[in-house]
């Protein structure tokens, strides 16, 4: 069963607008000359509304529609927990309504490419967040971070702090071995983020051993039973990488529990993870930009829609922010609710609104090196 979230009465909308507008708008396109519209309509579909970082997407993106005023109807679904074949039908159904655009958060991107050729097919415009779409899809807008660069950062804190712990030994003689894992190997946005942390790791560290990513399952007991394995397995290992927040969770407590000390820096931060950093276990978080990536793509949505201008194309980069002693107070207090962090990340947002959107890198420039 889906989750469905109706913004219509936050901003006061009067019924019946929206399709006028559209019905106006759509006359001038085939007289051959753009129009403004008075409404448009936005259908943003999540991957697990009832996950931590769900809430910060939803709160991006009903901010950005509140910024925007009563112009913009915005309507929010998915499915509660991660479920591709759930989400796909809500998609669908999404399509049917006729939205004037559909913002997808597609888990995983390769089970929404006929879905989406559908949607333009009929004429509306599908965004994408946390992660671009495949690449069958030549023309889309990508709002995020390139998932490839936020393993390699979270790769060189994890190598700073080992480094700091080798004395006086150059980092191309640190021996020892670094244990990684993959909750759901082939879906895009974590095999890009883990190739990412695997690259810098062989290259700063290269006496270090790092073996193929484990499966470490999306199941928090599973994973957590996984986890207690590898480290029972690997005592001296030097850190343990996980791509997923199970793996982030399961590996603080399993620190926390038996006193180990392998480093810790991880990519999610639910309230565990910001407890952990707050109190030395993990070093740092490199999350993704959820509230910001979405408050960008339904303002740049809205907009382009309002202005009766093609939705634009290619990717609108976010900036990588890192959470660590410094600040996690500060972030961990606005999370709660997430409805607080547009006063973390404002600053980003307003640094995003003065891009040229019309002239934006292609979406192959947001993937991995490797699978461009």
């Amino acid at each position: 069963m889906s989750k469905l979230i109706y913004i219509l009465p936050l901003l006061g909308l009067v019924s019946g607008c929206g399709k006028n507008a559209h019905d106006a708008a759509t006359g001038a396109a085939a007289a051959g000359h753009a129009a403004t519209q008075k409404s448009v309509r936005i259908s943003l579909v999540l991957g697990a509304t009832g996950n931590e970082f769900a809430g910060e997407q939803r709160a991006g993106a009903m901010a950005a529609a509140r910024d925007l005023g009563p112009t913009v109807q915005l309507r929010i679904s998915g499915p509660p927990q991660i479920d591709p074949g759930e989400e796909v039908k809500i998609f669908q159904s999404e399509t049917s309504t006729s939205p004037d655009a559909i913002i997808v958060a597609p888990m995983p991107p390769s089970l929404f490419v006929e879905p989406a050729r559908k949607a333009t097919d009929q004429g509306i415009p599908v965004a994408y967040l946390m992660t671009p779409p495949g690449a069958d899809v030549a023309e889309a807008l990508f709002v995020g971070q390139r998932e490839y660069d936020v393993g390699r950062r979270v790769a060189n804190l994890t190598v700073d702090r080992i480094i700091a712990k080798s004395g006086s030994a150059p980092p191309e003689s640190v021996p020892g071995k670094i244990i990684t894992a993959n909750c759901v190997p082939g879906m895009e946005n974590l095999d890009d983020r883990m190739l990412g942390v695997r690259t810098a790791l062989t290259e700063r560290l290269p006496k270090v051993l790092v073996p193929p990513d484990m499966n470490s399952e999306n199941e928090r007991g599973t994973t957590f039973s996984l986890w207690q394995q590898a480290v029972q397995a690997n005592p001296n290992a030097l850190a343990l990488v996980g791509a997923c927040e199970n793996d982030s969770v399961s590996l603080a407590k399993i620190k926390e529990d038996d006193h180990r000390s392998f480093e810790m820096v991880v990519f999610d931060t639910p309230e565990a993870v910001r407890n952990s950093i707050q109190q030395g276990t993990i070093a740092a978080a490199v999350p993704p930009s959820h509230f910001t990536s979405a408050y960008m793509a339904v303002w740049t949505v809205a907009n382009a829609l309002l202005k009766g201008e093609k939705v634009p194309q290619g990717w609108l980069e976010t900036p990588i922010r890192v959470i660590d002693a410094g600040n996690v107070s500060a972030f961990s207090a606005a999370s709660l609710p997430p409805q607080n962090l547009e006063g973390f990340y404002r600053q980003d947002i307003e640094m995003l609104k003065t891009k040229d959107v019309h002239h934006l890198p292609p979406l192959s420039a947001a993937r991995a090196p490797a699978v461009r």
